[in-house]
């Protein structure tokens, strides 16, 4: 069984996000603000050829539940299809200017928490790394891995001296609840998380992408 498959608690601040009718926390607008201003100076100070894009005056809706078949932003070709019990998707929209992305996967004939996938990049990465309150996956001075609460990786992305932060969570249940009659185990987390992070990047023209090994 992949350590990952054994989480027993959220993260803080992840368990704080979900109470969210947004899906986004009171700080998420100021950090999207700092790194805006901070990408426009990076480009002035380096002299760089970037387009300035209007002011962040509010941060994208997190999409309701939606049927796994209906995946068109974050949750997409995330091998949906490895575990028949999923059956709900929670995803922010793809962009490659997006500081904070999010996919969450539900399979709840079965199990109450959700897969969690998460993206973070400049100061949205160096804010979880360095919070002395938060228990974010990848505070780690390692650059991928994972422990009892799930998986982590990073990656280099343009324009950024802070990595960029990937956090897969997979519910403990998964592994163990079936229907009677019914036996199984946990294969969608890892993969979908190597996908997640995979495509990500690729959004953002990252390189050097550090993942868990593949089962």
């Amino acid at each position: 069984m992949h350590p990952a498959t054994q989480a027993v608690s959220r993260v803080p601040e992840e368990t704080e996000r979900r109470t969210q009718k947004n899906g986004w926390l009171d700080g998420d607008l100021y950090w999207a603000r700092f790194a805006t201003a901070t990408a426009v100076k990076a480009s002035a100070h380096w002299d760089c050829a970037a387009g300035k894009g209007k002011a962040v005056r509010a941060l994208p809706a997190v999409s309701g539940s939606r049927s796994t078949t209906s995946a068109n932003g974050t949750c997409a070709d995330l091998l949906l299809s490895r575990d028949e019990r999923l059956d709900k998707i929670w995803e922010t929209r793809t962009s490659a200017q997006a500081v904070f992305e999010r996919c969450q996967v539900g399979a709840y004939h079965y199990v109450d928490e959700r897969y969690e996938f998460t993206a973070r990049f400049g100061p949205y990465a160096l804010s979880a790394r360095n919070d002395p309150h938060s228990e974010t996956l990848g505070k780690t001075h390692k650059a991928a891995g994972s422990n009892s609460r799930g998986l982590w990786g990073s990656a280099r992305c343009p324009g950024d001296s802070e990595r960029a932060l990937f956090t897969g969570f997979v519910p403990t249940e998964a592994a163990t609840v079936w229907l009677p009659g019914e036996k199984g185990e946990e294969t969608f987390g890892l993969p979908a998380f190597r996908k997640f992070a995979e495509q990500s990047a690729k959004r953002h023209g990252c390189t050097d992408l550090r993942l868990p090994a593949a089962g």
